[in-house]
């Protein structure tokens, strides 16, 4: 699973696909200009150089509600969840294209 942020677009992709989570970048953004996208539509926010997505607007759109609350439960212990969010991190525009190809999603 990821959450796709490029020009024309910003939503879940591979929601049925729970190993592992990242924002994927189809554009060069700074980290405020991400941080306030991120929080205009309502997924997060980006602080310290890593997106922070609110579990339940992603929960909200799964479509392997068990494969996702065990990814959350294994984050969680690694403590990657801080209070309503998760951390996730940020693949720029040439690792993105990489990953969609091979389909990793870790």
């Amino acid at each position: 699973m990821y959450l796709l942020v490029d020009p024309d677009e910003i939503g879940i992709k591979h929601a049925e696909d729970s190993p592992g989570l990242h924002v994927g970048l189809g554009s060069s953004y700074g980290n405020g200009e991400l941080d306030a996208l991120l929080q205009r539509t309502g997924f997060g926010r980006v602080r310290e150089g890593h997106a922070f997505l609110l579990v339940d607007r992603l929960r909200a759109g799964t479509l392997n509600t068990e494969g996702f609350e065990a990814m959350i439960y294994f984050a969680r212990g690694m403590g990657w969840v801080d209070g309503e969010s998760v951390r996730a991190h940020l693949v720029h525009p040439d690792r993105a294209r990489v990953q969609e190809d091979r389909h990793e999603y870790r």
